[in-house]
């Protein structure tokens, strides 16, 4: 009998989850706002948040755009 040993690498797309993922929202500046991500995949997935045409979101202390890795 012969056996060989192997990798499996299995590899599942991104799924943002509906809840408790927040919907659009406009916000006032200067205001605070809570955003919620929630997503499945694997690898597991980066969430990154930007405007809507791509820019990066300025925090207070200056710094700019926001990573979560969950």
């Amino acid at each position: 009998m012969k056996s060989q040993v192997g990798y499996l690498d299995v590899v599942v797309p991104p799924d943002i989850l509906d809840y408790p993922t927040s919907t659009d929202m406009i916000v006032r500046e200067g205001s605070n706002v809570s955003m919620r991500c929630a997503a499945t995949g694997s690898p597991e997935p980066t969430i990154v948040w930007r405007r809507e045409g791509g820019e990066a979101i300025s925090l207070r202390n200056g710094k700019e755009g926001m990573k979560f890795q969950y």
